[in-house]
This record gives structure tokens, C-alpha cells and sequence, in this order.
């Protein structure tokens, strides 16, 4: 058995997780070994073991995972790490769709102030650039409702860090019209983006989960998934799909320990609105795209024993 390029894992060394990487090749090495020897694990500490790898890559090869899902799996079961831990964002790899603005780039942001490595897709070239800059983010031109540039997204993604942890599925558009003035052409353009492209990068997402045996999928609906309006007949169906798809994976992926979560935001001041040619009045009182950042840093950060499935935000007293 023989793989080529880098598995990322975590290692406990004196009481403290951080990131290694390893090349796994006919067998494990440690890079930082000038000879390149094969490891064992050891209480955090790293010894030569020719003897023991030599063992460890058969019984692998056998196995039927990933070094990095098999290296998570041993690690647990010598002790070195526990289930329940609690996430820590620092080096962390991100992927955030539609993270070039609004709740995309606050939650860029917050996850970039904790150490998080984080790439963000968009469409405006221009303005990806400038946010990317700003944040020390890497970006990606590309849609989500096209299925070419989503498999770009992920290869990019997975030769530019190694892995991924996080998927913020939060490319979104809206369309307002009555019933009897809705077009076609619109309806498809929402749900192409709301509903196909999240789930085309949720499901690349979850491939890599599902070998990894962990991972972390953050959809952002709306309110509007939880009740109807008038003219709101793509936009609140395309995120009522959302909710339930979100149920769907969570039910299918609970048992590779990948965390599904849902959150609805009521009306943030971003520019949502005047995109849609929708009205709105600025407002201290009402939310901002840092209050949905900040949510979604709480969540990820939880015990990962447990989660929030889903979770709705308004104003507390919101003025026009």
C-alpha cells in the first residue's frame, strides 16, 4: 500500500493539541527527521520505530481509510486524544461560500482572528480579491450552483492547506415578486444557488468527512425557513429546502461524527436587501453580520460530544 502527499492529524505533546504534517509514503515520517524515519507516537513524544511502522502500514493497508481518518482513530484509542473535545478554530482549515461580503466575510473574519486558515468563494472577482487581501484569506472565483467549479473549489482547497474542517455553505441570492408576476428564469436562479449549490459543496464536503471521520457542515438559511411571506415564493421555498436537507445529512452523517448545523438569521444589515431591490433602513438596533459571526464560532467551538442542530437569531427590539 502506498500513498502520496501530506496527511494532517493532531498530536498531543505536553498536554497541548496542535497540527503536524506527515508524509505518508511506504511508511510514516516526520519531517522534521533528518534521517526520515518511521515514527511511533509515544505520550506526545516522537521515536524512531522501524519495526512497529513496518506493522502499523500493513495493518492500515487493511483498513480501508485514509491515513489521516486511520492516524485520528489510533490516536483515540491510545489515549493521546478524547472524544468531546472541544474544537479549537487555531489552524484550522475553513471554507466559506459567498464569503467575499456581508455574514460570508464577518464570519471570515472572526474565524481568520482565531487562526483559522480560510478560503472564500465569490463570483466578484474584484471584491474576492480585496477581502481575501484584508483577511489573509485565499480566494476562489467560482460559483456554487455550477458543478465544475465546486470540484475546483474543493481541489484548490485540498492542495492549497492539506484538509478541511469547516464548510459555511452561505452563497445566497433572493428574488421578490408576486406569484403572478414570478418568471421562471428567476425561480431557477435562486433555488441553482440556494438550494443546488449547497448541496454540490456540501456533498464534495462530505466525501472528505466521511473519510476523515469528522468535520463540521454550517448551512445559513433565514427565518424565512420557518414560515412564509408574500412575494417570497422562491426565496422562502429555496430556504425551507435548505432546512431540510440540513435535516437529511445530519441524519445521514451523525454516525462519521460530522456536525450538520442550521442558522437562521432574521434581517441583518448587509447588502442582502438592496441587491434584491428590496427596502431597508439602517439601524443600530437590528442585526449585523458579526452577531451571525459570532454564533457560528460559539457553535463550532462547543464540545464536539454535542451540538446545536439549529438555531434562529432576531433583534431584540429592532427599529426602521
Amino acid at each position: 500500500m502506498h500513498w502520496d502527499g501530506c496527511a494532517t492529524f493532531r498530536v498531543a505533546c505536553r498536554g497541548q493539541f496542535s497540527c503536524c504534517q506527515v508524509l505518508v509514503g511506504q511508511a510514516l515520517f516526520i519531517p522534521s527527521s533528518s534521517e526520515g524515519l518511521p515514527v511511533h507516537l509515544c505520550g506526545g513524544e516522537i521515536k524512531p520505530d522501524r519495526q512497529e511502522c513496518r506493522s502499523l502500514q500493513k495493518f492500515i493497508a487493511g483498513r480501508g481509510v485514509t491515513p489521516s481518518a486511520w492516524l485520528w482513530q489510533y490516536q483515540k484509542a491510545q489515549g493521546i486524544v478524547e472524544d468531546g473535545g472541544k474544537m479549537n478554530l487555531k489552524n484550522a482549515v475553513a471554507l466559506i461560500t459567498g464569503g467575499s461580503s456581508g455574514i460570508g466575510r464577518a464570519i471570515a473574519q472572526a474565524f481568520s482572528a482565531s487562526g483559522a486558515r480560510v478560503a472564500i468563494t465569490g463570483r466578484d472577482e474584484r471584491r474576492l480579491a480585496e477581502t481575501a487581501g484584508e483577511l489573509g484569506a485565499h480566494p476562489i472565483r467560482a460559483d456554487v450552483a455550477v458543478e465544475a467549479d465546486v470540484q475546483r473549489t474543493y481541489r484548490e482547497v485540498l492542495q492549497k492547506f492539506g484538509d478541511l474542517d469547516i464548510l459555511v455553505n452561505n452563497a445566497g441570492i433572493g428574488v421578490f415578486k408576486s406569484l403572478v408576476n414570478f418568471d421562471r428564469e428567476n425561480f431557477d436562479a435562486v433555488f441553482a444557488t440556494n438550494v443546488t449549490g449547497a448541496m454540490l459543496m456540501a456533498r464534495e464536503a462530505a466525501k472528505h468527512f466521511v473519510k476523515r471521520q469528522r468535520g463540521n457542515i454550517v448551512n445559513i438559511a433565514s427565518t424565512a425557513a420557518l414560515r412564509g411571506a408574500p412575494n417570497g415564493t422562491a426565496y422562502y421555498a429555496s430556504k425551507f429546502a435548505l432546512r431540510g436537507m440540513t435535516e437529511c445529512w445530519r441524519a445521514e452523517l451523525r454516525k462519521y461524527n460530522i456536525r450538520v448545523f442550521l442558522v437562521n438569521p432574521s434581517e441583518v444589515l448587509t447588502n442582502f436587501y438592496p441587491i434584491a431591490g428590496l427596502p431597508q433602513k439602517a439601524n443600530a438596533t437590528k442585526l449585523h453580520a458579526e452577531d451571525i459571526a459570532h454564533i457560528v464560532k460559539a457553535m463550532l467551538e462547543m464540545e464536539d460530544r454535542g451540538f446545536t442542530p439549529e438555531l434562529s437569531l432576531f433583534a431584540t427590539n429592532p427599529q426602521d
